[in-house]
């Protein structure tokens, strides 16, 4: 097998950005040198207080990503993406909006930047993409029509069965990754008999999605990333993309 080449992700708008601490753990010394990966992760988002190294309207990505992206991406790091992950802002498809509990919703602006996230992917061509938002609601991201073409790239997994994390998030998610590299590597939805650990003794989960508590629920968990990368690595390393 040869060497492994660096690998390049792109993250849209995923808040706190944990995707840079899964590379910083890759990249560690360890006591074989050839464990080692170099991971780049570059991430976008309109927000300045998350961890972004592009702070730019991802609506607006065709008047600043090739300025952006040959300032950060040189030597090795100019190649193609191995993997984008895009996580569109959740909350004007949620039953929180959708009932009025948390402002007003804006739906159509919601689906223009989702459009807009796939149009950009689309344009970068990476060799895998994930896109993840929230299951429930009927405006929910699933349910509009600009979807229907992605339908067959779709699947659904429960946050609460990753360690430590409090919150049930059932989301719905469109990925490349083949079918049995995400059967294999994610776990199975917090359903029927295969409960998640609070749910199992206590017929509660820790925290409900919907309390309105912001930036800690919206994080992804640390060991979701790093599942999420190495189904990328995967895909790139053994399937033709």
């Amino acid at each position: 097998m040869p060497p492994a080449e660096p690998f390049l992700v792109l993250n849209l708008g995923s808040g706190k950005n944990e995707f840079a601490d899964v590379a910083r753990w890759f990249a560690e010394p360890t006591t074989n040198p050839e464990a080692r990966i170099d991971m780049k992760v570059v991430a976008v988002d309109n927000n300045p207080a998350w961890r972004a190294d592009i702070v730019q309207d991802l609506k607006a990505w065709h008047t600043w990503y090739k300025t952006e992206l040959d300032r950060l991406l040189r030597g090795p790091w100019k190649k193609r993406i191995d993997y984008i992950h895009f996580s569109p802002e959740c909350g004007d498809f949620s039953i929180m909006k959708q009932t009025g509990v948390s402002g007003e919703q804006e739906i159509e602006e919601a689906v223009w930047l989702v459009i807009m996230g796939c149009a950009f992917m689309l344009e970068l061509d990476p060799r895998v993409f994930t896109l993840e938002n929230g299951y429930r609601g009927i405006d929910a991201l699933r349910r509009q029509a600009i979807m229907e073409p992605l339908m067959p790239f779709f699947r659904k997994a429960t946050l609460c069965k990753f360690y430590r994390y409090p919150y049930h998030k059932l989301g719905s998610w469109w990925t490349s990754v083949p079918e049995k590299v995400w059967s294999d590597r994610m776990p199975p939805l917090c359903a029927g008999r295969d409960l998640c650990p609070f749910k199992v003794w206590t017929n509660h989960h820790k925290r409900e999605m919907q309390g309105g508590e912001g930036a800690e629920a919206a994080a992804f968990p640390a060991e979701l990333c790093e599942k999420l990368v190495g189904m990328a690595m995967v895909t790139c390393r053994y399937y033709k993309v």
